[in-house]
């Protein structure tokens, strides 16, 4: 999926806006756990050191591992991946029951097939 140069956050290297879009729509309670609310806030404590931790992570372990394993901030644990075309009845309950994460997975599937 391409990313937005706009999106991108040099501070902390990451494309905030589609992390959080993906965090959002795979894991939303343990989204509202974060308590970043308004991810736009770029000023938002909460925003600011879950981007540090996943900073920190990434630059301890690695991008691979990272992706592999998610990380831990606090007592919440967060996968940086999911593998979407597995066959795998807990993604297709998601799918059926969380409108979000459909959402987001119809959008990545669509960009990925026209805009590719």
């Amino acid at each position: 999926m391409a990313g937005n140069p706009s999106t991108y956050g040099r501070e902390f290297a990451v494309d905030s806006e589609q992390l959080f879009a993906f965090l959002i729509a795979t894991q939303p309670e343990e989204w509202a756990k974060l308590g970043i609310g308004n991810y736009k806030d770029k000023q938002g404590m909460a925003r600011q050191k879950f981007l540090a931790r996943l900073q920190g992570e990434i630059t301890r372990r690695g991008v691979i591992d990272v992706l592999r394993h998610g990380i831990k901030h606090g007592a919440l644990s967060l996968d940086m991946f999911t593998a979407l075309f597995k066959d795998d009845a807990q993604l297709f309950k998601q799918f059926q029951d969380n409108e979000s994460f459909r959402g987001w997975l119809t959008d990545t599937v669509f960009e990925m097939t026209y805009d590719g």
